[in-house]
């Protein structure tokens, strides 16, 4: 039921990942507040909104990466990272390796 209610913001989130996101926006959309929705969120989708957010980022630019067009600085911005460091400390808890592991392989093959 409250995966229900949440699905309005996973949708939003799902076409707008590469933006700013926050949670007091994410939240207004249901008409919760701040602490009420990342509650309600984690319960309904087993993770925090910002993880969930950061991991369909995260699998984004891995995509644009494995494709090799894309540097991993233009595949982590085009995935709505603003900080590459951090992108790429997630990148390697997430994937076991660095950005540029994957694409150096690929872009090779291209």
């Amino acid at each position: 039921q409250q995966l229900q209610r949440l699905l309005p913001v996973k949708e939003y989130i799902d076409i707008h990942y590469r933006e700013n996101l926050d949670t007091e926006t994410l939240a207004s959309l249901v008409y919760l507040s701040k602490d009420r929705f990342n509650h309600l969120f984690k319960e309904a989708m087993g993770i925090p909104p910002k993880k969930y957010i950061n991991d369909i980022r995260l699998h984004s630019a891995k995509r644009w990466l494995e494709q090799g067009l894309y540097t991993p600085a233009e595949a982590a911005s085009m995935a709505g990272f603003t900080d590459y460091n951090h992108f790429g400390r997630l990148f390697r808890q997430t994937f076991g390796c660095a950005p540029s592991k994957i694409h150096h392989h690929n872009s090779k093959i291209v």
